[in-house]
């Protein structure tokens, strides 16, 4: 589960070797997933949220996909 906090941020699946790329960019038939942008203007008690379904246990990178997110500031992660 993912939650949103200021300003505008998003989660979107990426490869290991291109971090900043929409997963299904990265290859045929890959299926990545995105939050969407989800603009929040104040920290919430109760944040937008996104949430994700894991049924495995490779490693699953992601990144914010808001401009200048992942590229300038290193919004990425992985699962497992």
């Amino acid at each position: 589960e993912f939650r949103f906090y200021p300003q505008n941020h998003s989660v979107a699946r990426a490869e290991y070797k291109h971090p900043c790329i929409p997963y299904e960019y990265t290859g045929v038939n890959k299926v990545g997933f995105w939050s969407g942008f989800q603009p929040v203007n104040v920290v919430l008690q109760d944040p937008p949220q996104f949430s994700i379904i894991v049924n495995d246990t490779e490693p699953i990178f992601f990144y914010c996909s808001a401009p200048g997110a992942c590229v300038q500031e290193g919004m990425v992660g992985v699962i497992n």
